[in-house]
């Protein structure tokens, strides 16, 4: 997240530093919302190690390689809460709930790679079969356009 001002002693990681970003997320959706159809898309899962080479030793156990879902989860928490948030009060926008095509509440675990796929390029970015995961889920909620959420 990219400081919104000049914080001179504020590290990346404080409470004060992100409650600033997040307030600076919420104001700026909210203005783009006022004018567009706003599709949010959640964080991608990261790996935190190189999956084709880490992938290639798992391979040899036909074992996926996978990290915590709940780890995302507390990660991501911050920002999921903002843009879950802004989707359930203005009709305009829209969070494509990307990590969904990777993470199961059920095992609890984000697979970065397994026997269809390898779903990362290096620890953090999406390969063209991560990317076939994901992509339908955003253009689902781009093509959704402005409908009245329900309630």
């Amino acid at each position: 997240m990219l400081d919104v001002e000049d914080a001179q002693g504020s590290t990346w990681d404080s409470p004060e530093r992100r409650r600033r970003v997040l307030d600076h997320y919420e104001q700026s959706i909210t203005a783009l919302a006022q004018k567009f159809n706003v599709v949010l898309v959640a964080p991608i899962p990261e790996a935190g190690w190189i999956v084709p080479q880490t992938y290639a030793k798992y391979a040899l156990f036909d074992r996926p390689l996978t990290t915590s879902f709940d780890q995302y989860k507390a990660r991501t928490d911050d920002v999921l809460g903002v843009f879950e948030k802004l989707a359930q009060t203005i009709d305009s926008v829209t969070v494509a709930r990307v990590y969904e095509a990777l993470c199961s509440d059920a095992s609890g675990r984000c697979v970065n790679a397994d026997q269809s796929g390898v779903y990362y390029f290096d620890d953090d970015h999406l390969s063209t079969a991560g990317a076939a995961l994901v992509i339908p889920m955003i253009v689902k909620q781009v093509l959704r356009g402005h409908t009245p959420k329900p309630g």
